[in-house]
């Protein structure tokens, strides 16, 4: 049995769920089962643990180590190598533009240029994580994302999903223009009394974040604050600060947001530290 995933990980016990399959498949046909977890492309961090044991990891270069010498005994092979090579370069150049000023809106349609570019903003993502970098993932209307949170508090009142509220930053694109986004979360219910503290809370931490950038204009280094989306009135996930990245009026070098990032995080992250949104 072979699991294929393409520029995404494993998520919601998908192995666990085709592992299960596969069990009653070989039990009824009284046979033995191989379980293979093939990566055709982006290897995360996340694919080399927390999948069933039994899934042996198999990566793109391996394959290509392997079945290179069979090009041209079939035309479907040779096609399948075809493919898997221009994967292999289409992912070079996602990491080699993820922090190039014309090269970022290409980048960021790809998974593999959106974690160069975090790990570029945040050198310590993947290499030793903290409770204030926690990273995730996925694809929203076939284009991918990625977040990295780094404060969490709870509000210390009744809801029915008990989240956290948590600030994150957020990369991905928005009409086409590749944005970094410092975004609020709380997933309340709905009700009316809940999104009047939302609201509240919300200009509280536009307010707070505002006055640690203008107190310290290094920490925004020249960069340019873009609008936020009218989608913050949800209350539910709110933009407070965005950043639009590539060539043109309004827009920053990626390379310049990368280096400001950290710094920037560290600072709202002090603050709100210390002195807590009541």
């Amino acid at each position: 049995m072979i699991e294929d995933k393409t520029n995404t990980s494993h998520h919601s016990n998908q192995l666990d769920r085709a592992l299960d399959a596969g069990r009653k498949f070989a039990t009824d046909e009284e046979t033995d089962l191989v379980c293979i977890y093939f990566k055709t492309g982006w290897v995360h961090e996340g694919d080399h643990t927390g999948r069933p044991e039994e899934f042996v990891l198999v990566e793109r270069d391996a394959v290509l180590s392997a079945m290179r010498a069979h090009r041209g005994s079939h035309p479907y092979l040779t096609d399948w190598l075809a493919w898997l090579e221009e994967i292999d370069v289409a992912e070079e150049e996602a990491r080699e533009e993820a922090l190039d000023s014309e090269g970022v809106g290409s980048a960021f349609s790809s998974p593999v240029g959106l974690q160069a570019f975090a790990r570029a903003s945040f050198p310590a993502i993947g290499a030793q994580p903290s409770r204030h970098m926690v990273e995730y993932f996925g694809t929203s209307r076939g284009r991918p994302w990625r977040t990295i949170e780094f404060f969490e508090t709870r509000l210390g009142i009744d809801t029915k999903t008990d989240r956290p509220e948590v600030l994150f930053w957020r990369f991905d694109t928005r009409n086409d223009v590749p944005i970094v986004s410092l975004r609020r979360y709380w997933g309340h219910d709905g009700q009316a009394d809940e999104k009047d503290i939302a609201r509240r809370r919300f200009h509280a931490y536009l307010e707070r974040i505002e006055s640690v950038l203008q107190g310290d204009q290094r920490l925004l280094g020249g960069l340019v604050q873009g609008r936020r989306s009218a989608r913050s009135s949800t209350y539910r996930e709110q933009e407070l600060v965005v950043l639009m990245m590539g060539v043109g009026e309004g827009l920053n070098a990626p390379a310049a947001v990368a280096r400001q990032l950290a710094s920037i995080t560290r600072a709202i992250d002090a603050s709100l530290a210390s002195e807590p949104i009541p």
